[in-house]
């Protein structure tokens, strides 16, 4: 099992207004843990980890599988008002698509927004750092 504890989804942020890093566990939402460093938080969320592992064993309940080992069959049951299905697929027809598409594409835009938006804005950095490059290379020739 001390492999899968390994493979559990860590997340590690910082928090400005506790002027810490906090550290938890996707598959365990109840479990938190803050530090100074990254590296340390990763140890305590992991310690943590193995004593409500541990505990879990101890008392017969069901440890949590990480969502990189689970199977996942690629389709949900979704539930929308009826409002927001006919705009959907509405949209869809619009789009020329069917409506498990037009939802797909949704989802996955929404999914990879930040992605996106950090890819763009360091492109946009790196084209200010080449303005004037090209502005000192315009003047040479």
């Amino acid at each position: 099992m001390s492999d899968e504890i390994d493979t559990y989804t860590y997340h590690i942020t910082y928090s400005p207004q506790d002027s810490a890093y906090i550290g938890t566990v996707a598959e365990f939402p109840y479990l938190s843990a803050d530090g100074a460093t990254p590296s340390d938080v990763y140890s305590e969320i992991h310690a943590l980890v193995i004593d409500a592992v541990d505990i879990l064993r101890k008392e017969g309940k069901e440890i949590p599988h990480s969502f990189s080992a689970r199977p996942y069959k690629g389709n949900i049951s979704l539930r929308l008002s009826p409002e927001t299905h006919r705009m959907a697929i509405i949209r869809a027809q619009k789009e020329g698509c069917s409506l498990n598409q037009f939802l797909t594409s949704l989802i996955e835009k929404n999914l990879y927004t930040d992605s996106i938006a950090m890819a763009v804005d360091q492109l946009s950095k790196i084209v200010a750092q080449l303005k004037p490059l090209s502005k000192t290379l315009k003047m040479k020739a």
